[in-house]
């Protein structure tokens, strides 16, 4: 199985129909970007305890904040990082 960066929309979108198992499935390792952590649990309404309910997805730093230049500054911090991450 392959491994996975993911964005906010296939978490928000799965949890809203209970399905988030299948991130969990589909991937060996499921990356989340800490910046799309905290726009879906920080911010948003899932809870951190449902993220980490699957052993398989974990928060990710990204290491090289100087990165964060390259990209268009409309874009959202998630989104920035699951590019970085990719």
């Amino acid at each position: 199985m392959p491994d996975a960066v993911v964005n906010s929309t296939p978490i928000i979108s799965l949890h809203c129909i209970n399905r988030l198992d299948l991130l969990s499935k589909m991937y060996h390792n499921v990356y989340v970007p800490y910046g799309v952590y905290e726009e879906v649990c920080v911010d948003g309404d899932i809870g951190k305890e449902t993220l980490f309910s699957f052993p398989n997805i974990s928060i990710q730093k990204i290491t090289n904040e100087n990165a964060r230049r390259y990209f268009k500054t409309t874009l959202h911090k998630g989104e920035v990082e699951t590019m970085i991450l990719t």
